[in-house]
């Protein structure tokens, strides 16, 4: 049996903007306005949100073994 482990990547409005392993977190800045977050291993999208962000709102991806959170924030905390 072969094991392939698999850096999901986080794409923004079908755009890639970074990789996260399990347990990682990061951030980015957008345009105001109304955004879709996708979480996606290989050819499946394992999490989509869409989300309305406002000027200065930082989105903040976060994964561990049970999942993804996407939040929208004011700060890097």
């Amino acid at each position: 049996m072969v094991f392939v482990k698999v850096t999901p990547k986080v794409l923004v409005d079908g755009k890639e903007i970074g990789k996260i392993k399990n347990g990682e977190s990061i951030f980015f800045e957008t345009t105001p306005g109304e955004h879709e977050i996708q979480i996606k291993a290989l050819t499946t999208v394992n999490y989509k949100v869409k989300l309305e962000l406002h000027e200065g709102s930082i989105v903040k991806v976060v994964t561990d073994l049970v999942g993804w959170i996407v939040v929208a924030t004011d700060s890097k905390s």
